[in-house]
C-alpha cells in the first residue's frame, strides 16, 4: 500500500510552483528548508498575520511567502507587487 502524502508534501509542491511562476526560480525542498529555518530564526521580516496559523514573510529581502506555523512549510509564494497581486485575482 502506497503511503498517503500529507498537505505539507502538496504545500511544498505548491510553494515550487508559484516561486516558478511568479519569481522565475526552480528551488528545492533544501532550499524552501532554509527559508523556513530563517523565519523560525527570526531572520525574515514579518508582513502581516493572516491567522492564528498562517502569516506573511518577506524572506532574503526577495521573496513574500506565506508561512504555516503548525505545518511548518511555506504555503506559498506572493508577488512582491500587490498591485500584481489584486490584478492576478480579478481586482
Amino acid at each position: 500500500m502506497a503511503r498517503r502524502k500529507t498537505k505539507r508534501y502538496y504545500q511544498y509542491r505548491h510553494a515550487r510552483r508559484r516561486a516558478r511562476t511568479r519569481y522565475g526560480v526552480d528551488l528545492t525542498d533544501r532550499d524552501l528548508d532554509e527559508m523556513i529555518s530563517e523565519i523560525q530564526a527570526g531572520q525574515a521580516e514579518h508582513v502581516e498575520k493572516q491567522s492564528n496559523r498562517v502569516s506573511v514573510f518577506i524572506v532574503r529581502d526577495k521573496f513574500k511567502v506565506v508561512y504555516d506555523k503548525v505545518r511548518k512549510s511555506i504555503a506559498t509564494f506572493l508577488p512582491m507587487d500587490d498591485k500584481f497581486w489584486y490584478d492576478e485575482i480579478g481586482g
